[in-house]
């Protein structure tokens, strides 16, 4: 899945990004009555390009490393609740429903666990940099966008 986003904070160490399309009018109003703020997010820089605040990039999230972290989130706990409601039926309906919601919390603590035991992070990759031309045409903008600046 490609993507392109603008540079936030561009120093060796860390480079940080921020999606730069337009939202429809229903998702911002969405956006503003929960207070859910725009967020940053680092990406990895392999090929190792200059880069500074302002830029416009082209991401890639592996295709793989994408379907890999939804079943850890998504999946993985469902699968251990089903697995435990319907393995431990013999044990009542209380305990059994105990059961399972245990190892669906166990399903999801994976995910953090992996993490913490030292499996990298998978970050999204930064394929190219693009001109103020280019990424217009791939945002298709045709109206401003607060933080943006793409549009004009």
């Amino acid at each position: 899945m490609k993507e392109i986003v603008q540079v936030t904070l561009a120093n060796p160490a860390v480079i940080q990004a921020r999606h730069c399309k337009p939202l429809t009018a229903k998702a911002s109003s969405s956006r503003r009555l929960w207070k859910v703020k725009e967020r940053d997010f680092p990406v990895e820089n392999p090929k190792g390009l200059e880069l500074q605040k302002g830029d416009y990039i082209e991401i890639e999230i592996p295709a793989k490393e994408a379907v890999k972290s939804a079943f850890l989130l998504f999946i993985l706990p469902l699968v251990s609740f089903l697995l435990g409601y319907f393995i431990f039926a013999f044990l009542g309906s209380l305990l059994q429903a105990l059961v399972a919601l245990a190892l669906m919390i166990g399903g999801f603590l994976v995910p953090f666990l992996l993490h913490r035991l030292g499996r990298k992070e998978m970050l999204p990759l930064i394929l190219t940099k693009l001109s103020l031309e280019e990424a217009r045409e791939g945002l298709n903008c045709n109206m401003g966008c607060p933080g943006c600046g793409g549009c004009g």
